[in-house]
Protein backbone atom coordinates (compact mmCIF):
# COMPACT_ATOMS: atom_id res chain seq x y z
CA UNK A 1 0.00 0.00 0.00
CA UNK A 2 2.82 2.40 0.82
CA UNK A 3 4.27 2.06 -2.70
CA UNK A 4 0.94 3.17 -4.15
CA UNK A 5 0.73 6.28 -1.89
CA UNK A 6 -2.68 5.30 -0.53
CA UNK A 7 -2.34 7.49 2.56
CA UNK A 8 -1.43 10.56 0.49
CA UNK A 9 -4.28 9.86 -1.91
CA UNK A 10 -6.81 9.58 0.92
CA UNK A 11 -5.48 12.76 2.54
CA UNK A 12 -5.82 14.52 -0.81
CA UNK A 13 -9.41 13.32 -1.27
CA UNK A 14 -10.47 14.30 2.26
CA UNK A 15 -8.71 17.68 2.08
CA UNK A 16 -10.33 18.39 -1.28
CA UNK A 17 -13.79 17.60 0.11
CA UNK A 18 -13.15 19.84 3.13
CA UNK A 19 -11.90 22.68 0.92
CA UNK A 20 -14.64 22.56 -1.73
CA UNK A 21 -17.55 21.29 0.42
CA UNK A 22 -19.49 19.54 -2.35
CA UNK A 23 -23.17 18.65 -1.88
CA UNK A 24 -22.40 14.97 -2.49
CA UNK A 25 -18.91 14.24 -1.05
CA UNK A 26 -18.83 10.59 -2.11
CA UNK A 27 -19.65 11.36 -5.75
CA UNK A 28 -17.17 14.23 -5.66
CA UNK A 29 -14.39 11.93 -4.44
CA UNK A 30 -15.29 9.34 -7.08
CA UNK A 31 -15.08 12.04 -9.78
CA UNK A 32 -11.66 13.10 -8.46
CA UNK A 33 -10.46 9.51 -8.50
CA UNK A 34 -11.68 9.17 -12.09
CA UNK A 35 -9.81 12.37 -13.03
CA UNK A 36 -6.66 11.09 -11.36
CA UNK A 37 -7.06 7.74 -13.04
CA UNK A 38 -7.44 9.45 -16.42
CA UNK A 39 -4.48 11.72 -15.51
CA UNK A 40 -6.65 14.83 -15.76
CA UNK A 41 -5.87 18.01 -13.91
CA UNK A 42 -7.38 18.38 -10.46
CA UNK A 43 -6.40 21.05 -7.97
CA UNK A 44 -6.46 21.07 -4.22
CA UNK A 45 -5.08 24.58 -4.02
CA UNK A 46 -5.93 27.08 -6.74
CA UNK A 47 -3.83 30.02 -7.90
CA UNK A 48 -6.17 32.24 -5.89
CA UNK A 49 -5.44 30.19 -2.76
CA UNK A 50 -1.70 30.51 -3.36
CA UNK A 51 -2.06 34.27 -3.81
CA UNK A 52 -3.98 34.50 -0.54
CA UNK A 53 -1.21 32.54 1.20
CA UNK A 54 1.40 34.89 -0.23
CA UNK A 55 -0.59 37.96 0.87
CA UNK A 56 -0.99 36.54 4.38
CA UNK A 57 2.78 36.17 4.64
CA UNK A 58 3.48 39.55 3.00
CA UNK A 59 1.81 41.52 5.81
CA UNK A 60 3.42 44.82 4.79
CA UNK A 61 2.31 44.45 1.14
CA UNK A 62 5.86 44.83 -0.20
CA UNK A 63 5.24 42.28 -2.96
CA UNK A 64 8.02 40.04 -1.69
CA UNK A 65 8.68 37.65 1.16
CA UNK A 66 11.92 36.14 2.42
CA UNK A 67 13.22 32.72 1.57
CA UNK A 68 12.85 31.76 5.21
CA UNK A 69 9.16 32.65 5.10
CA UNK A 70 8.69 30.47 2.02
CA UNK A 71 10.45 27.55 3.70
CA UNK A 72 8.23 27.98 6.80
CA UNK A 73 5.16 27.94 4.55
CA UNK A 74 6.34 24.68 3.00
CA UNK A 75 6.90 23.21 6.48
CA UNK A 76 3.38 24.24 7.50
CA UNK A 77 1.99 22.55 4.37
CA UNK A 78 3.96 19.43 5.37
CA UNK A 79 5.67 18.93 2.03
CA UNK A 80 8.19 16.07 1.97
CA UNK A 81 11.29 16.70 4.10
CA UNK A 82 13.71 16.30 1.18
CA UNK A 83 11.89 19.09 -0.66
CA UNK A 84 12.18 21.37 2.38
CA UNK A 85 15.90 20.62 2.64
CA UNK A 86 16.29 21.52 -1.05
CA UNK A 87 14.37 24.76 -0.50
CA UNK A 88 16.48 25.64 2.55
CA UNK A 89 19.65 25.15 0.53
CA UNK A 90 18.51 27.26 -2.41
CA UNK A 91 15.96 29.74 -1.03
CA UNK A 92 16.32 30.25 2.72
CA UNK A 93 18.94 32.98 2.41
CA UNK A 94 17.12 34.87 -0.36
CA UNK A 95 16.02 38.28 0.80
CA UNK A 96 13.20 38.73 -1.71
CA UNK A 97 10.86 36.22 -3.33
CA UNK A 98 7.98 37.55 -5.42
CA UNK A 99 4.55 36.04 -6.03
CA UNK A 100 5.60 34.33 -9.25
CA UNK A 101 8.55 32.48 -7.69
CA UNK A 102 6.42 31.68 -4.63
CA UNK A 103 3.76 30.14 -6.87
CA UNK A 104 6.29 28.12 -8.90
CA UNK A 105 8.00 26.70 -5.81
CA UNK A 106 4.72 25.86 -4.09
CA UNK A 107 3.25 24.26 -7.21
CA UNK A 108 6.28 21.97 -7.45
CA UNK A 109 6.04 21.09 -3.76
CA UNK A 110 2.29 20.51 -3.94
CA UNK A 111 2.66 18.37 -7.04
CA UNK A 112 4.99 16.11 -5.10
CA UNK A 113 2.85 16.22 -1.97
CA UNK A 114 -0.52 15.55 -3.59
CA UNK A 115 0.58 13.47 -6.58
CA UNK A 116 -1.67 15.56 -8.81
CA UNK A 117 -0.75 17.69 -11.84
CA UNK A 118 -0.20 21.26 -10.61
CA UNK A 119 0.85 23.19 -13.71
Amino acid sequence: MQDRCVQELMEYLFNDVILHRPDDPVSYMIQNLEKLSANQKTELISDENIEVMFNMIDIHSKGTITGGQLVKCMENLEVPEWHIIKAKATLASKAAIGKKEFRVVLREALNILQLTPYN
